[in-house]
């Protein structure tokens, strides 16, 4: 379960990276990135928050982390 949660929250944040390339490089570049995708990422969420079991959602949060490691992956602080 959990193997397939982690992957389904890294093909949904990748496909938010190619469908919006220039507004991640203006969030990243001005630190507005979760202001600037804030629909898209709620989209996400939803979709994966409808896909992966209740169980897992309750003791991990998959989707976050790989926002996360996409934002470090591009040289910036997801906390920014």
């Amino acid at each position: 379960m959990h193997r397939e949660a982690k992957k389904l929250a890294k093909i949904i944040v990748s496909d938010i990276s190619l469908y919006n390339k220039d507004k991640i490089e203006k969030g990243l570049t001005e630190g507005t990135f979760y202001e600037l995708l804030r629909n898209e990422i709620e989209k996400g969420r939803t979709f994966y928050n409808s896909r992966v079991s209740s169980d897992v959602l309750a003791k991990t949060n998959y989707f976050d982390d790989a926002l996360e490691d996409f934002i470090r992956g591009r040289g910036a602080d997801p906390l920014r």
